[in-house]
C-alpha cells in the first residue's frame, strides 16, 4: 500500500502498517543493511516463520538489492520519472 511504502522510509518496523510477519522482514532488512549482520534473537524469530532455504533466499535478496543499487548509483542511472521520492 502507499502507507507501507512510506513506512519503509519513515516508519520503521514498528509502524502500525506492518503485520507481525512483515515487521520481521523489515527488521531483517534494516539490521542487515545497518550492520551487515543478523542478531541471534532476530535470526531465531525469523526461523520460527521461514525455513533455512527461505532464509538463505532472504539474505540473497538483500544482497542483490545492494549490488544492484551500487551498480545503478555507480553508473549514475537516473531514477524513473514515476518513482516516489522520499526524504534522505
Amino acid at each position: 500500500t502507499p502507507e507501507q511504502l512510506a513506512a519503509t522510509v519513515t516508519g520503521g518496523p514498528d509502524a502500525p502498517v506492518w503485520s507481525e510477519h512483515d515487521a520481521l522482514l523489515v527488521r531483517f532488512a534494516d539490521e542487515l543493511h545497518d550492520t551487515s549482520h543478523v542478531s541471534d534473537a532476530l535470526w531465531d524469530a525469523l526461523a520460527a516463520h521461514w525455513t533455512q532455504p527461505q532464509l538463505l533466499e532472504l539474505l540473497l535478496v538483500v544482497g542483490w538489492y545492494h549490488a544492484i543499487a551500487f551498480l545503478l548509483n555507480g553508473f549514475r542511472v537516473e531514477r524513473e520519472d514515476w518513482a516516489a521520492v522520499f526524504p534522505a
